[in-house]
């Protein structure tokens, strides 16, 4: 496998149930911790939380293909966008130190 979009392509709709989370699925995850989502996540404290489809939904909508690409860390957007297919993903904002 040459890179992340391969496995994607291999593994993509292969559910967590079928197939443990592995490392590099963790990998592809990662890639949130990249991801601005200001103005899109609720607050830390606020106690709501949004699925990630929804959170992708609404940073796809707000930026350009433009503005992603030139704030991406991984070669395309296909990671983020098969994340934003697992339906039990959702974003809990951390409480502030």
């Amino acid at each position: 496998m040459a890179n992340i979009n391969e496995y994607l392509d291999w593994r993509g709709d292969v559910p967590f149930s079928l197939d443990p989370f592995n490392d590099v699925d963790n990998l592809i995850l990662s890639e949130l911790a990249y991801t601005d989502f200001e103005g899109i996540v609720p607050p830390p404290g606020s106690g709501e939380s949004i699925s990630l489809r929804e959170a992708y939904a609404a940073f796809y909508q707000r930026h350009s293909r433009e503005e992603i690409e030139a704030e991406t860390t991984l070669s395309s957007e296909k990671p983020r966008k098969a994340m934003a297919q697992i339906p039990s993903l959702r974003i809990y904002p951390a409480d502030p130190m």
